[in-house]
């Protein structure tokens, strides 16, 4: 019986594979920078809300081009409200500097066509981020299918870190007081972040 002779493309292509699997190997072993426990970074716990307040998910994704960003939902019951907090790190404070000002239009959404309504700061929320590098609070009325539903956001940059909080108002379950004292916790929370202000 006569020995099968291996073209030398044959070899090559088993070479390629042996590479390709030793690749991968060391590619899942090998140590990557850690990224912190959404638990970990979370500047709003559930306790921190209003009672009737749960947390829904915590997502994990890059559309900002950021190290991480970790997205948390928020949902009341009876009557539904939904809030979400978006936390974004950058690398160093210019690049979260540039990010607060790209990122604007989408964290302020132009009104839909079917609301005349424009964002604005309203008179009787008087609060404002103390130790956020820059910030701006404003609230719109955006109708959704069950009526008019006033809609208030925080969006403020802590140095390395951006915070978007956003939530539905409603006298039950979320007043304004409630979002300025949301606030003040996140501000708070903020000023002691390793993960934002570490160098």
């Amino acid at each position: 019986m006569g020995l099968i002779r291996r073209r030398p493309f044959q070899y090559g292509i088993i070479l390629v594979c042996v590479i390709v699997i030793l690749g991968l190997f060391i590619w899942r072993t090998y140590p990557s920078v850690p990224k912190p426990s959404a638990l970990k970074v979370v500047p709003l716990e559930i306790a921190d809300f209003p009672q009737g307040w749960h947390l829904t998910s915590t997502e994990s994704d890059n559309d900002w081009h950021a190290n991480f960003v970790y997205q948390y939902h928020y949902e009341s019951v009876q009557p539904y409200l939904s809030s979400s907090l978006n936390f974004v790190r950058y690398d160093d404070f210019s690049s979260a500097k540039q990010a607060y000002t790209d990122y604007r239009s989408r964290v302020f959404w132009f009104p839909s066509h079917r609301s005349n309504a424009d964002w604005m700061l309203p008179l009787d929320i008087t609060i404002h981020t103390k130790i956020a590098d820059q910030s701006e609070i404003a609230c719109i009325w955006q109708p959704l299918e069950r009526g008019e539903v006033e809609i208030c956001t925080l969006w403020a940059q802590y140095n390395k870190c951006l915070i978007k909080f956003s939530t539905q108002i409603g006298d039950q379950l979320m007043s304004q007081s409630d979002f300025e004292n949301l606030i003040t916790i996140i501000d708070r929370k903020m000023e002691h972040s390793e993960i934002c202000l570490s160098a």
